[in-house]
């Protein structure tokens, strides 16, 4: 049998999907020394209330994440025509992290993650500390 075939006894598996995703380390006391953040660091975030923003600047809706995508596309082309790489590698620099609200339905959060894979995003990660309401 073969992983995610379709057969008579489970006929809704699906190919199984894999992305990319790094969680943050525990910081150590010698971690917690004040530095400026990364200028090249972009973060998504989705509010309760469906509303998207990139870097704190609106970005559209859950509903209608095309200016998200957009966005991060423009970002993505200007990086490679900059040559703005990601560390120690010849790669454009295109990870995003993404800070959604504890009380957003999970299928909201797939959408965002779809929405910036479908950019070029990754990798992708995810804010699991200081997240709101």
């Amino acid at each position: 049998m073969v992983v995610g075939a379709i057969t008579e006894d489970n006929p809704y598996q699906t190919d199984p999907m894999r992305f990319e995703v790094k969680l943050p380390t525990i910081p150590t006391p010698e971690d917690q020394i004040v530095t400026k953040p990364n200028p090249q660091a972009l973060v998504a975030m989705l509010d309760k209330d469906g509303r998207l923003s990139l870097n704190r600047e609106e970005s559209g809706t859950i509903s209608d994440s095309k200016k998200l995508e957009n966005k991060l596309v423009e970002i993505f082309k200007e990086r490679e025509s900059n040559g703005v790489f990601r560390e120690f590698s010849n790669e454009v620099e295109k990870t995003i992290f993404l800070k959604v609200s504890k009380s957003v339905k999970y299928g909201d959060f797939i959408k965002l993650v779809e929405a910036v894979r479908a950019a070029g995003a990754q990798p992708i990660g995810i804010q699991i500390d200081d997240l709101g309401s």
